[in-house]
Formats: structure tokens, C-alpha cells, sequence
């Protein structure tokens, strides 16, 4: 099996924030922008952040994310809430995140009972 190695620099970089820029402490905060990145990520292939390897960070502290067109308001409004600049503004930490719209179908009760069937089970995939 060939061996997978990863750039930390590029993952760091992926989850790079603004309170790791400035050696702040941070909290739970970053894991809803992590959450963010990765729901972008999973949607369009790439980050929110566009820029040449060289400023992926200082994009990140400057920029506002840019969706494409295709993205849904509801997502695009996800993604705004879960990569605001401040952290005591992302929501997770602003507010309940189960109650953003686009989670509106779901039923948090049977999720943490265990009564969804995953959409995928891995025996399936084998």
C-alpha cells in the first residue's frame, strides 16, 4: 500500500484563523470555522478563500469568502454565519446552529436517538 503524506503546511493553512494569526487563545470557535471550510470544501471542490498559494492566509484575513453562483442562498448564508472574521460571532457559538434553515428538516431528536439510517453503509461500498 503506498504511503499517504501530508503537507501540514497546506492543512494548516486550510484551517489557518485569525486567532491563530494574532497567537490569540482560542475555543470552540475555531472547530465551527473549521466546520465552515469543510462544507465549502465538500460543496465546491475549493476554498472560499481563492488566492494563490502564497497569500491562502492573509486572504483568509482580509477577504470576504466568495461562493459561485450555483450555491444556494441557504448554504451561502451557512457558510457567512460559520466564517465570520470575529469569532464570537460565528454561529455555533452566536447562536444554535440546528436552527439555521438549511437544517430545517431534520429531526435533531432522531439523529441523537440513532433512528436515521446513514445514507451509506460501508458494507454497501465494498
Amino acid at each position: 500500500m503506498d504511503e499517504v503524506v501530508i503537507d501540514l503546511n497546506l492543512f494548516c493553512d486550510f484551517f489557518f484563523t485569525f486567532q491563530m494569526q494574532a497567537s490569540k487563545k482560542y475555543n470552540a470557535a475555531i472547530d465551527w470555522w473549521a466546520f465552515g471550510m469543510i462544507l465549502n470544501e465538500m460543496a465546491t471542490g475549493r476554498s472560499p478563500f481563492e488566492s494563490n498559494q502564497q497569500d491562502v492566509r492573509s486572504s483568509k484575513l482580509t477577504d470576504k469568502p466568495v461562493f459561485p453562483e450555483w450555491m444556494s442562498e441557504t448554504l451561502q448564508d451557512l457558510l457567512q454565519k460559520l466564517l465570520k472574521k470575529r469569532p464570537h460571532k460565528r454561529l455555533g457559538v452566536n447562536g444554535n446552529i440546528r436552527e439555521h434553515p438549511l437544517y430545517k428538516k431534520i429531526s435533531w431528536e432522531d439523529v441523537e436517538r440513532q433512528r436515521i439510517p446513514p445514507p451509506i453503509r460501508l458494507e454497501d461500498v465494498s
